[in-house]
């Protein structure tokens, strides 16, 4: 077999066996293609990161708005760029050279996804977190998703993206992205008020505390300090993005924003000419047969009105010939 870059685990090697020659030889060229894709991948985007962090470290150098700009230039949102600093802080590259030669059960691997999830850990507990992770990973082929929500389990956050059939939405724009922030924490202190009614002051009063008031009231702390800690986090983002917007304001010669074009994809395209197509030709029969009914009405209307005149002229004849009658009879009779 060809020699790859990552070694087969017994399984693999099981299948390989298996094959029938020419497939062998493919099956060899085709893994060592998918292992260069995947390492490729992760050193390209690691690289980056060495890039930015660099970029970012140099402000004096590269100047005060140096991320943004580049990321216009490459036409990548500057989050991507952001993302590639924090995995390079997160990982040397030797770690990162050995872990993408690391295979698990039935040739899992971990890919950049994995690592950009696991580089959003943080604190003390970080490695030993990461440790475990990566093990899940190779072991259970746990997939990025699953992994996230492993991570938003171990911060003891929660999202919208855990209820099911909910998805965070994200700003069209920073202003809209502002408008939900602080409407969104508005609506977190307004509640405040019937927090204290309904949980502090009944506690104080001694009302409904029983044997699972204080682990329920813990775990209610523990959730309030992470969101607390988050919250903290943001506040000092947003100081950061004021300096940062007044920078880039202030800039002379600053980069207009990249806007990516959206292209429909082909079968919603195709699908909306076939619609579109579908209710011309329902409206066309629709008003043909609106037309047909129209003349039908009309030409009853003329028969009727035909029918009542042969009618009517009936009807005088009879009178006409009744009165010549009558008319008839008077002359016969005696002393007129």
């Amino acid at each position: 077999m060809a020699k790859s870059i990552i070694a087969l685990t017994a399984e693999q090697k099981k299948l390989f066996q298996m094959m029938p020659k020419p497939l062998q030889a493919m099956a060899a060229k085709m893994k060592k293609a998918a292992d260069e894709i995947i390492s490729h991948e992760v050193l390209g985007k690691y690289g980056l990161g060495e890039y930015v962090r660099d970029v970012n470290n140099n402000e004096a150098k590269y100047g005060d708005a140096a991320v943004p700009t580049l990321a216009a230039f490459l036409g990548e949102d500057p989050n991507v760029l952001w993302s590639c600093q924090r995995f390079c802080n997160a990982y040397t590259r030797p770690q990162v050279a050995q872990m993408i030669k690391r295979v698990g059960a039935g040739g899992k691997r971990i890919t950049f996804g994995h690592l950009n999830a696991l580089s959003g850990l943080g604190g003390t507990d970080a490695v030993k977190h990461r440790t475990k992770l990566e093990k899940a990973i190779l072991e259970e082929g746990l997939s990025v998703r699953a992994l996230e929500k492993a991570i938003k389990a171990i911060l003891g956050s929660r999202t919208t993206s855990d209820t099911p059939g909910r998805n965070v939405r994200v700003a069209k724009d920073v202003l809209s992205g502002l408008s939900d922030m602080t409407s969104s924490t508005k609506k977190l202190v307004n509640r405040i008020p019937a927090w204290d009614k309904g949980v502090f002051v009944r506690v104080a009063a001694g009302q409904g505390v029983t044997k699972k008031t204080a682990p329920q009231l813990e775990a209610a702390k523990k959730v309030m300090d992470a969101a607390i800690e988050k919250l903290t986090a943001v506040s000092v983002r947003l100081g950061e993005a004021i300096t940062q917007a007044k920078r880039v304001i202030a800039q002379p010669n600053r980069p207009a924003p990249v806007k990516k074009k959206v292209v429909a994809p082909k079968k919603k395209v195709a699908k909306k000419k076939v619609v579109k197509k579908v209710v011309k030709k329902a409206a066309t029969k629709k008003a043909a047969t609106k037309k047909a009914a129209t003349k039908k009405v009309a030409t009853k209307k003329v028969a009727a009105k035909k029918a009542v005149k042969k009618v009517v002229k009936k009807v005088q004849k009879r009178v006409s010939a009744a009165a010549r009658i009558q008319a008839a009879r008077r002359k016969r009779r005696p002393g007129q």
